[in-house]
């Protein structure tokens, strides 16, 4: 359940038993700066390694738009330190 609900832990067993049918990812963190955002190939979708019903889960087309869609305000950023 736990492998199911961790969207990392799901991706690498998904990929260890299907690799031709895994789709590529990667883990970034909340608190990229514009310059690695910027390293990143889009478009692309970031979604929550934790999240319920893939809330804050989009598609971003660029370096600007990531920093935006993370730039979490206070309650967002207690929540988050706190999973």
């Amino acid at each position: 359940m736990v492998r199911a609900q961790h969207k990392i832990l799901a991706r690498r067993h998904i990929a260890a038993a299907l690799p031709h049918a895994s789709p590529r990812y990667t883990a970034i963190p909340w608190t990229i700066g514009r310059a690695a955002a910027a390293e990143l190939p889009y478009p692309l979708f970031v979604k929550p390694v934790k999240a319920a019903y893939s809330v804050l889960a989009r598609r971003v087309d660029r370096a600007a738009d990531l920093c935006r869609h993370l730039n979490f305000g206070p309650w967002e950023r207690h929540v988050i330190r706190r999973s």
